[in-house]
């Protein structure tokens, strides 16, 4: 990751997550911890919410 100032971002490429499936609507919590030699530099977290399939006999899923 390159050095950045105060109030500043960086782009740190993309990455892919495999949301479970789930039997009942629910939300998941992705927390993000930036390290450096075992030293928390900065913290976040984003709630998702996760659906379960429609249970509606003979309309689309």
């Amino acid at each position: 990751m390159p050095a950045t100032g105060p109030v500043s971002v960086a782009d740190l490429g993309t990455a892919s997550l495999s949301m479970p499936a789930v039997s009942d609507n629910t939300t998941l919590r992705l927390d993000f911890i930036l390290e450096a030699n075992g030293v928390v530099l900065a913290r976040n977290s984003c709630e998702i919410a996760l659906c379960s399939p429609r249970k509606t006999p003979g309309l689309p899923p």
